[in-house]
């Protein structure tokens, strides 16, 4: 305030300082005031007129509803070859391939409305498929429906190929495996029939030499053998110690089978330990393959009943702040121009 404000002593203050006692920075908020009634006609205007646009626009909109859905991905033994588990943002990604929703959607338009339309959302390894729309609340239904139909048969192809790549390399190895074996085995039986073969031989041979007395005979108070004696005799030895050897083979074989060799065994026992884990992954492969799972729907797809759009009441009352403030706006513009106009 300047000198010319104060007051004399003992007078008393005026309750509101007139207009031309102002100074130029500050304001009088009744001269806004005044602004505001003079031009409440403009502020009613912008606000009836912001109302009805928003209200007519809102209530002509369709209404919007909202489907969704919740995939998991299973939890897969290791595969070796091209396949490989997809992850939860694979498989969103996924979810958007055109070439897919084409397929399971039946053409290019609804391909292009879900890409527009679907939300994503991964969490705790789990994928939420939200679709919004205005359309009714059963038409989002199937299509998410045709949507999850579709990602699970794309997988189930791509793991098919992968299992039918692997256990053909299974049944290459499992081949070659079972060829070794065999080998091994008929080396083990031919062996084992020579064996048989020479064992039944010399013991042909010991019981010849046992049933003719003559090469045997003793003179009585000479105790001398006759030189065929001692050959028989001699012969004998070593044919006994032949026999020991094959008879201790086929002993063994009787009991060990194809282990008895150790010069095979060890190989053996690897091969056929490599052929049963084969056959058990074989097994599971083949089971895996049948049942095809490499997503799962945990939920849905459930449709709401009631729309989630458009919030009418809250366009018309953003629509009528947003009225208020161009009318209080229009009413100053229009007041500046009037005083420009009345100098």
């Amino acid at each position: 305030m300047g000198e010319q404000n104060k007051g004399t002593p003992g007078a008393a203050t005026p309750d509101h300082p007139r207009p031309e006692q102002l100074e130029y920075h500050e304001v009088d908020l009744r001269e806004y005031l005044r602004v505001l009634w003079r031009g409440r006609w403009i502020v009613l205007l912008c606000t009836f007129l912001a109302v009805g646009v928003a209200a007519l626009v809102s209530f002509r909109s369709p209404d919007v509803y909202s489907a969704s859905l919740v995939l998991a991905v299973e939890q897969l033994p290791r595969l070796l070859g091209s396949f490989s588990v997809p992850t939860p943002q694979e498989v969103t990604e996924r979810a958007r391939d055109r070439g897919l929703l084409v397929g399971t959607l039946g053409d290019t338009e609804r391909a292009q409305w879900f890409v527009d339309h679907a939300k994503f959302s991964v969490e705790k390894g789990l994928v939420t498929v939200t679709l919004e729309g205005a359309a009714p609340p059963e038409d989002l239904v199937d299509m998410l429906e045709a949507v999850a139909q579709g990602l699970r048969k794309a997988y189930a192809h791509d793991l098919a190929e992968a299992i039918d790549l692997h256990l053909t390399e299974i049944a290459l190895r499992v081949k070659t495996l079972e060829a070794q074996i065999a080998e091994w085995q008929g080396f083990a039986d031919k062996a084992y029939r020579e064996a048989l073969r020479q064992r039944e031989e010399i013991r042909a041979k010991i019981e010849a030499i046992k049933g003719d007395p003559s090469l045997l005979q003793v003179e009585v108070g000479l105790e001398r053998r006759t030189l065929e004696g001692a050959l028989a005799e001699k012969e004998l030895d070593i044919l006994f110690s032949r026999l020991r050897p094959v008879e201790n083979l086929i002993d063994g074989v009787d009991r060990l089978g194809i282990l008895y060799f150790n010069q095979i065994s060890g190989r053996y026992v690897d091969a056929k330990t490599e052929l049963l884990s084969l056959q058990e992954e074989e097994a599971l492969l083949q089971e895996l393959r049948d049942r095809g799972d490499v997503l799962r729907v945990v939920r849905g797809p459930n449709g709401s009943a009631d729309p989630v759009g458009p919030n009418r009441m809250m366009n018309i009352a953003v629509a009528g702040v947003l009225g208020i403030f161009v009318g209080i706006l229009g009413a100053f513009v229009w007041n500046f121009l009037r005083e420009g106009v009345g100098q």
